[in-house]
């Protein structure tokens, strides 16, 4: 899971993880990623029965719900 507000960056983190062969779902902002991960548990967001084996945060965002936020969350 990359989470992540600015397009590119979240584009250019998951194009590499692509490559190196892992499936990747995106979020846009913390809440989105809390309900793909709170939608799915420890079942996978896609009911596929797999997790996420990585989570990768954005940890300063200019405001609101920021990665800190979403990882106490």
């Amino acid at each position: 899971l990359v989470f992540d507000d600015e397009p590119a960056q979240r584009a250019t983190v998951s194009g590499c993880l692509q490559r190196l062969g892992y499936t990747v779902a995106q979020a846009t902002d913390g809440r989105e990623a809390i309900a793909l991960v709170g939608g799915g548990g420890a079942h996978g967001a896609d009911g596929s029965g797999r997790g996420f084996d990585l989570v990768i945060l954005d940890m300063v965002m200019a405001e609101g719900f920021d990665g800190l936020d979403t990882l106490e969350a």
